[in-house]
Parts: C-alpha cells; structure tokens; sequence
C-alpha cells in the first residue's frame, strides 16, 4: 500500500473507529434510533474506505458490525449481546490497525489503547514538527549572534568619539596643508560615525523584527504537538464498563475538559495511570449495588475524569464515589515499611502518609489476586508517571469516595525553568519546583555526620553541594561561597524538600528541551538538553531524581558523562552544506558543536580551548584533512583528542591513507548515515 495512501486511511479510519467506539457505548445506556443510524453510517464509510485501500480484515469487521445494528436501527434499543459483539469487533479493527501500522512503519498518526492501558500516540508528522521547533530554535541563536554585533558598532562609535577628542587639540595646532590633512582624517572619522550607526540601528530592528516572527513560528509549532484529552475518555469509559461487568457492579462514567490540549507524550503517560486509578476504583473503592444501599448511597457508583488546564500544568482528576481506601488495610501491608520507619506508627494516618503508602512498591489491599488487582504493583504505575513527567500527586479519601490529582506540565518540550551556573555547567530546574532561593551566611550551616543542614521556613532542611556531582575533576569545582554567604535554591519534589548550593542563579527563562542523546550515559536526573543563546548546554534536572542521587551521598563523584558533554565537537570543513548539515545531527543528539571553514582554522580554534573530537572534512583548499590530523597527532597536547575523517573518496587506499594520518574512523559521504556518525563519536569518546 502507498505509504501517503494509507495516511490519508489511518487518518479518517481512527476517528471513525473513535466514534464508533465511544457512540456504542452512550447506546448501551440509552436507546438512541439517531445515534444508531449514526453509527452505522460510520461503518458503512469506514468498510468502504478499508475496502478501496484493501484492508480486508477490517472492512469484514465493519460488515459485521452493520450486521449487528441494522436490525435495531428503527427503535435503537440495541441488547447486550449486539453491544458486546460490536466491541469485539473494534477491538479487533484496533488490533489490526497495529498490525498495519507496524507493517507501514507507522507513517499514519494513530491512537491505540492496549490491554495494559497505556496510550500509545504516533503522530506522522511530530519529527517534522521537531525539526521545525530545532530550526528556529537555531535561528533564533543566528539572529542572537547578529544582534549582538550591534553591540560590535556602539564600541566603534565609542572609538570615534575618543578618537575625535583626542585629535581636536592636535588639528587646532596644525596649520594649512596638515590643517587640510587633519580635516580629511575627521571627515572620514565622521562618516565611519555615521555609517556604524545606521548599520547598528538596521542590525537591531531586523533582528529583533525577526526574533519575533521566529518566537511566533516557534510557538505555533508546539501547539502541532499537543492533541485534545477527550482521547482519553473512549478506553477510559471502556474499561469501567467491562470492569463493571466483570465486578458484578453498576458503575458510571462521567468526563469532563476534553477540550484542554497537552504534549502527547503526556497523554501517552498519564494514560497508563489514570487507567490503573480507575482499576482500583473498580476493584477497590466502588460497593456492590446492595452494599452501596445499604450504606444510603444510589445503587450505581460513579468514576469521573476531569482535566483541566492550570497556568503551565495540567490537573488530572480521577474521583469515585465509592466506600474509600482502607486506612488500616494498606497499614497491615504496609508492614515492612513501618518496620522501617518509612511512615508512622500512630494509628492516625493523614492522605499525604496514605498516598506515600500506596506509592511504596508492592503495596496492595485486595485480599486474593485477581486479573485486575492483588498483584501490588498498580500504584507504581502511577508514581512512575508522575515522576517521569516531572508532577506531583494529591490524595482525599473518605468513606464517601476517593479523588487522585495529578499534576503535570503541559508540554514536555519547553518547560519554564530556573536557570543556574554550578561547577561551569548551565543547569536548569523546573520552575514548578523550586520553593525559594536563599543566600545563607556560612555560621548558619551546620554540619554533621549526617550532611549539611540549614534552617528555612521554620523547618531544618539538608543542603547539598551539586558542584561535587558536577565538577569535572571531581573536587569541590567554583566555590559557591562568597563573602561568607552562599547561595541556594530549595527544590520540592515526592522526595521531599532539599536545598543546593549554586554557584550564580541566573533567573527564570522558557526553555526548549531535547532528548538527552541515546547514546550518553549521562545522569539519570539528566531529562533533557536545551542550548541558550550563546549555544551552551543547558541540563534540564529532574528534581526527584536528584534528590535520590546526592541523598545517597553528600559526597557524590562526578558522573563522567556530564563532564564530558561540556567539551564540544569541533567540524572542520569546507562546504557550508556539510557543516550546517553536521552540526544539526550532532546538536539534535546533545552535543555541543564548534565549526570552522578551514584546516587552518580549525587548528587556531584546537589550541584555544579542549575539544572531545574532530570531526575533519579530507579535501580542503590550502591545508588538508590528513595534514591537520597528522599535526594534531604530533602535537602533545592534542593528540589525545580523536579525529573522525569525513570524504568522498571511498577506495580502500585513501581508508588506509586515512588511518595511517591517525585518523579513529573513517566515513564515506556517499555512504552517510547519521546513526553511524553518532556511533562512532560515541564508541570514541564515550558519550
């Protein structure tokens, strides 16, 4: 099948697939001879499409479920068994749309719910929506870059004007043809005056015009990433249905804020947990109907899922009106983290140490181990969640019902982030965590065998110094104190609240985060990179994760991955096109990246700072390839440094010219795969 066919199919077959989905379902609680008549209008458009792309399997599902309704079509008063053969038939249809997408290579945007309840979301075009926010991404860093040689001609007027001063007294003193000669020396004086301010005023407007154009293209490209909630909402409502029925229950779903938009990657994680809380409702929370009357409630129990947008987060509401959680039931599992000092011993346990009970692994209430619970790793599901998303969670429970919050941010790819200096390296908190930032004289830490500690807000809190996580030789790195005093930012997370000391906080700024590079085996509590305006790294931090780390020890060794990051890449070559083209490979996958146009170049810039690789063009004008990696291997203080060859000559002679210069790997253009490239540069360097 042609891939842009199947596209266009997959497009217009899962939201009528969606449709027919969540339209049976309302059908099921009310006879509907208009909804019925809808729905098979849905059918027959999605046999008809399934057949013209030659998508046997699901146009005979279709079939099948027109079948089912067309006899009810009149009255809409469909029975259980029509209903429950119709579902089968969708789940099948969804099972062959993974089969399809994966025989396809997913090209098509689809939404997939599977039997574990995570939501699988594959957007067609979200590599080209990344593409898109990484190059203006990149723009924005050129026209930074040109903006800033504005400030290049005010120092040029400032030079004119000291210039002009200086030679005043000397042109009075002079008479007739020096007079003359000093009058042309200012006429050209002026006129460089004039000719550096209007560039300065051109430089400036057009950057800063185009600065904004960039921002709005930039924004509007990250609003493509985000899709509607009301996705959630169809398997969600399906599995309270099916666990109703197998519980032997009457439970309803109601939903409300499917029209707020978030990052997919969230729905795609916040899918799982939300599945997982309407699990435990159905199994644990909601009463048999006999239960629930004699306890005064309505015999049908209720679960609701309500979102809704909050500044830069998303609030996930999961609430069910059923008998709440057990206090002395998760006590009694709980035994070995009571044994351990985890949680309290007092009979009375508040929602916050409830909560933290039923994120501790294994933690499980049901009495036997069913399908659906028993098992005691439900609640992982969603702490993980949260933590992998940066969030945080919220618990009330009473004998009237139980509501979950999770709060999460919007997009995973721009975050509002406290920006901070420590050890050299940029480091960026999401600013959703950070609780305060202190400056604390140095007689009010005090220190124990236990770690740093420090007074804030009334309560004692432990204070770590990430400059000995992030240093490079692996001492204390830039002292954070200065004139007694240092400064510290105090970061809240499900681990607790903790303190760093920072070297310079640098102030709040919205970042755009890449993926942390497969290949680097950076810090876990490393989630991202961004790169600022002068095309430094920036390490997104996840707080929770950090907050294991250093507790673990205050006197944690740097990991060698951060330290490495730091020494960029330098390419050398001569061609723009394989420069530009390289330099966004090796950006998009993290690394820092320095170029130059020329051998020569590319040497001044190797003795002017430390590099982790060269990545050298053969064929220049003036100094080659080869004779830049045999200088660097010849000279002692850069020949520990690997040099990749890029050409393309591709015979085994010139490989072998190659590796005799000293050259680590060897890559042919012709042959160029960037999967390669990154390999190598990993395999040489180790990161």
């Amino acid at each position: 099948m042609d891939p842009e066919t199947y596209r266009y199919f997959r497009v217009e077959a899962g939201d009528l697939h969606k449709r027919l989905s969540s339209g049976v379902l309302k059908l099921e609680q009310a006879a509907d001879a208009k909804l019925t008549g809808q729905l098979l209008r849905n059918a027959h458009t999605l046999k008809g499409a399934a057949s013209v792309v030659k998508a046997s399997i699901i146009a005979e599902c279709t079939h099948a479920i027109e079948g089912a309704l067309i006899p009810f079509r009149e009255t809409g008063l469909v029975p259980p068994q029509a209903i429950g053969m119709v579902l089968r038939e969708l789940d099948a249809i969804e099972r062959e749309f993974r089969e399809l997408d994966t025989a396809m290579e997913g090209p098509a945007a689809t939404v997939d719910a599977e039997n574990d309840g995570r939501l699988r979301i594959v957007r067609s075009d979200a590599g080209d929506i990344d593409r898109i926010i990484d190059g203006v991404t990149e723009a924005s860093l050129g026209v930074t870059g040109v903006a800033r040689q504005a400030a290049d001609f005010q120092h040029m007027r400032r030079l004119h004007e000291l210039l002009s001063r200086q030679l005043a007294p000397m042109a009075l003193r002079q008479r007739g043809e020096e007079s003359a000669s000093w009058n042309l020396v200012q006429s050209l004086l002026d006129e460089v005056k004039s000719l550096a301010t209007r560039i300065d005023r051109t430089v400036v407007e057009r950057s800063e015009s185009a600065e904004i154009v960039l921002r709005q293209v930039r924004e509007d490209a990250e609003q493509l990433r985000l899709v509607s909630t009301d996705i959630l909402f169809g398997p969600l409502e399906r599995a309270v249905r099916d666990g109703s029925l197998a519980a032997g229950s009457t439970v309803g779903f109601r939903s409300s804020g499917g029209d707020v938009c978030v990052d997919a990657r969230v729905l795609e994680v916040m899918q799982a947990a939300l599945l997982q809380l309407v699990r435990n409702a159905l199994a644990h929370g909601i009463e048999r109907p006999d239960e629930r009357i004699r306890a005064g409630k309505n015999p049908e129990g209720i679960i609701s899922i309500d979102v809704e947008r909050s500044g830069s987060d998303i609030v996930f509401r999961c609430a069910d009106d059923g008998r709440g959680i057990d206090r002395e039931g998760v006590r009694r599992r709980a035994g070995p983290a009571l044994r351990s000092g985890q949680v309290p011993a007092s009979p009375s346990m508040d929602d916050g140490e409830l909560l933290d009970l039923l994120l501790g692994s294994g933690i499980s209430t049901a009495s036997t181990v069913t399908q659906q619970s028993g098992r005691g790793v439900g609640m992982d599901i969603v702490r993980d969640a949260c933590s992998e998303l940066g969030g945080r969670s919220s618990l009330r429970t009473s004998t009237k019902g139980t509501t979950f919050l999770l709060t999460v941010p919007v997009s995973l790819s721009s975050i509002e982030a406290l920006v901070v200096i420590v050890a050299g390296s940029t480091l960026a908190f999401p600013l959703s965590a950070v609780s305060g930032m202190l400056r604390i004289p140095r007689a009010e830490i005090v220190g124990s065998e236990g770690g740093e500690t420090i007074l804030h807000a009334g309560r004692s809190l432990p204070l770590y110094r990430l400059n000995r996580t992030f240093s490079q030789s692996g001492d204390a790195g830039v002292p954070e104190d200065t004139g007694g005093s240092i400064s510290a930012v105090v970061l809240t997370s499900r681990i607790g609240t903790m303190a760093y000391a920072v070297e310079q906080v640098l102030g709040g700024s919205r970042i755009i985060l890449r993926p942390v590079p497969r290949l680097a085996p950076v810090a876990s509590f490393i989630t991202g990179v961004a790169i600022d305006a002068d095309g430094r790294l920036q390490y997104a931090l996840d707080p929770s994760l950090l907050a294991e780390s250093v507790g673990a020890s205050s006197g944690a060794k740097p990991d060698p991955g951060i330290a490495a990051l730091r020494n960029p890449v330098l390419i050398i070559d001569d061609s723009l096109t394989t420069r530009m083209l390289e330099q966004s490979i090796l950006r998009s996958a993290g690394y820092l990246v320095e170029t130059a146009s020329s051998a020569e170049e590319g040497m001044e810039k190797a003795k002017g700072r430390v590099f982790a690789l060269f990545l050298v063009d053969v064929e220049m004008p003036g100094m080659g390839g080869l004779e830049f990696v045999r200088k660097v291997r010849a000279d002692p203080s850069l020949s520990h440094i690997p040099a990749i060859l890029v050409t393309s000559c591709g015979e085994a002679a010139d490989r072998t010219r190659g590796f005799e210069a000293g050259a680590k790997a060897y890559i042919v253009k012709g042959e160029f795969d960037q999967r390669a490239l990154l390999r190598h540069i990993h395999d040489l360097i180790g990161f």
